[in-house]
């Protein structure tokens, strides 16, 4: 179907962005349900960016 967007790659591509970029990533994810994904990715950020801080739009996805 024309219509759909075009899904994303899996959550473990993310970590190949440069860190905005995956940030985004994560927010495009959520936007498109899917938020297991974004979840994921969020986790994998935060193992390989640690002294980075998770915006606060995002950070609400690690609480549970």
């Amino acid at each position: 179907r024309a219509s759909e967007p075009a899904s994303l790659p899996h959550w473990r591509e993310d970590a190949q962005l440069a860190p905005e970029a995956w940030l985004e990533r994560e927010r495009a994810r959520l936007l498109r349900g899917d938020r297991p994904g974004a979840v994921q990715s969020l986790r994998q950020f935060q193992h390989k960016n640690p002294s980075r801080k998770v915006p606060d739009d995002l950070v609400r996805l690690l609480a549970g």
